[in-house]
């Protein structure tokens, strides 16, 4: 176990929320809710696509039971 490592690792998380969360509050009067919504998603994806990888965990998080269904009921839901 590494304690300091998972501190370490917890503050720099606690960080990046706090300035995500201060840039989205600034520029709130400016962007609309939708479209800072949609960029924090867009810029999160490739963070999240490389840390799958790097944990060898890529094909079986992106697997899923209903097949190419969950773009169907993606486009169909309300």
């Amino acid at each position: 176990m590494q304690p300091l490592r998972g501190i370490a690792l917890k503050l720099c998380a606690v960080m990046l929320f706090i300035i995500m969360l201060s840039l989205v509050k600034a520029v709130s009067a400016d962007v609309p809710a939708g479209q800072s919504v949609f960029f924090r998603s867009f810029f999160a994806i490739p963070v999240i696509v490389v840390w799958l990888l790097l944990r060898g965990n890529y094909l079986s998080a992106c697997a899923c039971a209903r097949g190419w269904g969950i773009f169907g009921a993606a486009l169909l839901a309300p």
